[in-house]
This record gives structure tokens, sequence and C-alpha cells, in this order.
């Protein structure tokens, strides 16, 4: 939806997201910047797009159940809630990093030790 849908009025619908799949192994400092990390090994599921971008507000906001950004597209705004609640109950965690008009990239870190 952030490459079509919700693109403002006149610019061109359509974009790139890019996936990708990377295994890390975070070190002291890597942890003390991830308060969530652990001393183990990692599977990172990065996906970022070029769409439209959310503000830091916003950002602080989309893992709350029920918060959408899509007004009356007819979203629920539980996906991101219900992917949240999944990587933490595996000892994971979920980082988003936005810049409005630039696009969004999620990464989803599960320790390789489940």
């Amino acid at each position: 939806d952030a490459l079509t849908i919700m693109k403002p009025e006149g610019q061109p619908k359509g974009g790139i997201i890019e996936i990708s799949l990377e295994k890390i192994f975070p070190d002291r400092n890597y942890r003390q910047i991830h308060p969530l990390a652990m001393a183990s090994s990692y599977w990172v599921i990065n996906v970022a797009d070029n769409g439209v971008g959310m503000e830091a507000e916003i950002c602080a906001q989309i893992f709350d159940p029920f918060f959408t950004t899509k007004g009356d597209f007819g979203a629920a705004g539980v996906g991101l809630t219900a992917a949240d609640e999944i990587a933490r109950k595996h000892r994971g965690f979920i980082e988003v990093y936005s810049v409005p008009g630039q696009g969004t990239s999620f990464s989803v870190f599960i320790p390789e030790t489940v």
C-alpha cells in the first residue's frame, strides 16, 4: 500500500521492495545499542521499500493494536501487532527505520536457536 494507494495524488504508483536474509552474531556493542538482542546468533529477515515512509511519531505507534495509517482503506491495524508478538514469542524482535518520502525498512530478528 505504501507504494500505491497511500501515495499522494499525482505521484507515480509503484516502487521497489527488497527482501534479504542474513545471519548476524551480535557483539557486546551491538547488544548495548539494541537492548532486546541476546548473546546468540540471529537470522535477520530484512524487508525494505521506497514507498511513502513514516514520521517518527507514526513509527512509535505501528505495533499498537488497531493502529493504522491507512485511513479509509479498510485496514484493521493488527498485522504488525501480530508479527511483533510472533517475533517476541520466539525471543526475537523487530526494528523499523523509516524516512518520510523515501521509504521504510523492517528487520525481523529471530535467534538461531529458539
